[in-house]
């Protein structure tokens, strides 16, 4: 699976003094989702579920949020697409699912994932 991806934005944007039109985004981390609650939880938005998209998609761009927000919905599109790209997709029927199984030691007890 691929661990960066890119998005092509309609404008130039400029992050760290630069001006760039393509952002490149890498796979979010646990940790990841984490500050990005945080941080939506520091702007009194934590409940928001578009606010909380907006500080993850900051953190794998280096896009400061307030950057992010005054992207139009094509731009956000292309974005989000990006970033989906780099998530593991599930199989589309229940029977192409791997199923898991783990034997707890001395148990003899088993479950299913």
């Amino acid at each position: 699976m691929e661990k960066t991806a890119q998005a092509t934005l309609s404008a130039p944007i400029t992050v760290q003094g630069k001006k760039t039109d393509i952002l490149t985004l890498r796979r979010a981390t646990l940790g990841d989702d984490e500050d990005a609650m945080d941080m939506a939880i520091s702007f009194n938005r934590g409940n928001n579920p578009v606010t909380v998209e907006l500080c993850t998609l900051s953190i794998v761009t280096g896009v400061p949020y307030d950057v992010l927000r005054t992207l139009d919905e094509d731009d956000i599109g292309a974005i989000r697409a990006a970033h989906n790209s780099l998530r593991p997709t599930k199989p589309k029927k229940k029977e192409e699912a791997e199923t898991a199984t783990a034997t707890t030691q001395g148990e003899g007890s088993t479950a299913s994932a």
